[in-house]
């Protein structure tokens, strides 16, 4: 055919500056439904691009999925100031490094993802659950 790109193209494409957050990048790109954001520098120039696969890599790593050991959910109840700062001093007390910390609210529930560099599964849910804490999950991740 004789059709050209420039025919077909998309001429009022949504960009994105180098120093967005990751989450407003997920969120333009949701949002208009696209999977790929052109980002755009101060001199108006490509200066690269993120797609929806960068963005997935980015979530994983953020949350330690690949790293080894222990992936433990803790359920909140009742979410209340501190009590991020209590469930970590457990970990601390037995001396075990908390490699990423995530937070999940949902209608009356609120959900604590920790990755621990530990691999005592048994002995990180006994101590949550000896301190009250419901625990829904709690896995060895291999890295």
């Amino acid at each position: 055919t004789k059709t050209a790109v420039g025919d077909i193209m998309l001429k009022n494409v949504i960009t994105i500056e180098p120093d967005a957050l990751l989450e407003e990048a997920a969120d333009t790109m949701r949002k208009n439904q696209v999977s790929v954001l052109p980002v755009i520098g101060t001199d108006h120039k490509l200066v690269g691009i993120i797609t929806e696969k960068d963005i997935f890599a980015a979530f994983l790593d953020l949350l330690g999925y690949y790293n080894q050991g222990t992936r433990v959910v803790v359920d909140i109840e009742d979410d209340h100031t501190g009590i991020l700062e209590k469930l970590t001093h457990l970990f601390t007390e037995e001396q075990m490094n908390i490699d990423q910390i995530a937070v999940y609210r949902q209608a009356g529930l609120t959900q604590v993802v920790i990755q621990v560099a530990s691999v005592e599964v048994a002995k990180i849910k006994q101590k949550l659950m000896d301190n009250g804490y419901t625990v829904s999950s709690c896995s060895l991740k291999e890295g």
